[in-house]
């Protein structure tokens, strides 16, 4: 990309990123509150480097879009490759391991469609109880 603050930007994800590897330690407690900011801030990190990654590809192509594609670029290929053990590794590795951070997003979610549902539940029953009792009793 060609803006003035991008590459300064994640050139700064990236010592960040380093700086939080070297803290982490798998001796660390992983229901610790070091733990689970050093989590929360893996998926910050790793949502802005996919960005960068989707921003790229849109920008320059994938591969079939000239000599400047985005994997036609060795930089680019390798960054590629850690985005997607990024990816695979909050995907698969995390929630394996109830990552607190990716199972408070997970929760979320879930906790949302479980209000819907329950407020369609409760609706159906008081709808239920408050229906009439035979069918000529019914609104015409």
């Amino acid at each position: 990309m060609t803006h003035k603050y991008f590459d300064p930007f994640i050139m700064s994800l990236i010592f960040i990123s380093t700086i939080l590897m070297a803290v982490d330690s798998p001796l660390n407690d992983p229901d610790s509150t070091l733990s689970q900011v050093l989590n929360i801030i893996d998926i910050v990190i790793t949502s802005f480097f996919v960005m960068e990654s989707v921003t790229k590809i849109i920008a320059y192509g994938f591969i079939f879009n000239g000599p400047e594609s985005y994997l036609r670029i060795s930089w680019n290929i390798m960054d590629f490759i850690i985005v997607i053990f990024s990816v695979s590794y909050l995907l698969f590795f995390c929630q394996a391991q109830r990552c607190a951070s990716l199972t408070s997003i997970y929760n979320i979610a879930h906790i949302n469609h479980f209000q819907q549902s329950q407020n369609r539940f409760h609706q159906g029953y008081s709808y239920a109880k408050s229906s009439p009792s035979s069918s000529h009793d019914l609104p015409k």
